[in-house]
């Protein structure tokens, strides 16, 4: 129980912190298949930078009745996916290496980390299956806006 508020707790700190990252103007189109994320930047110089990134995701289990820790395990290898394809994107020659990023990445490996070590009898009710779903909801919004904020390599 004492692991999964960590985790709560952690996931929403991560969050928060993205929110207040990226100031950047950016649009974002979404269909069944996945996002289409073109952000543009400006420096100091006045040179615009225009990046354009498309990711493809799987939509986490929400099923229509109560969640199971079957349904936390699928989600929770979602999340995994998600994050290995954020951090190769990051690894790629084409982005800018930014310590913010890399300290949003180790972040976000440390929570999810935590989030696997967690096992069925760490949950109590339905209630602690569905914050847990949250969370990873909320990891994987948040991994989307570490890809909003990396910029390309000049």
């Amino acid at each position: 129980m004492r692991k999964k508020l960590l985790v709560l707790f952690a996931a929403g700190v991560m969050a928060t912190s993205l929110l207040a990252g990226c100031s950047c103007s950016s649009s974002t189109t979404s269909n069944e298949n996945g996002t289409t994320t073109t952000t543009q930047k400006t420096d100091s110089n006045g040179t615009t930078t225009t990046t354009t990134t498309t990711t493809t995701t799987t939509t986490p289990v929400k099923p229509e009745g109560d969640l199971t820790f079957s349904d936390l395990q699928t989600n929770y290898g979602i999340l995994v996916g998600c994050y290995n394809a954020v951090e190769e994107l990051y690894m790629n020659d084409k982005i800018k290496q930014d310590d913010q990023v890399e300290n949003l990445l180790a972040e976000s490996k440390k929570v999810i980390d935590e989030m696997g070590q967690l096992q069925e009898s760490d949950f109590k009710s339905q209630e602690d299956y569905q914050k847990m779903n949250d969370s990873m909801v909320t990891m994987i919004e948040s991994l989307g806006k570490i890809v909003d904020s990396m910029q390309a390599a000049q």
